[in-house]
């Protein structure tokens, strides 16, 4: 599966699992989610240097 085609299912996935919500709750779960998203990038970046530097 290509990312492009990866990043529309969970769209699609997010969007079903949220259709119900009210606004706050929405909200909150969009906001949460961008947050574990970050962390997720930060720690496979800073993965990604370990084992650079560990490979000099």
């Amino acid at each position: 599966m290509s990312t492009d085609s990866m990043m529309r299912e969970t769209q699609r996935k997010i969007n079903e699992a949220t259709i119900d919500m009210d606004t706050e709750a929405y909200c909150w779960f969009m906001r949460e989610l961008a947050e574990w998203c970050q962390t997720q990038a930060d720690m496979q970046e800073y993965r990604d240097d370990v084992v650079y530097d560990e490979n000099e």
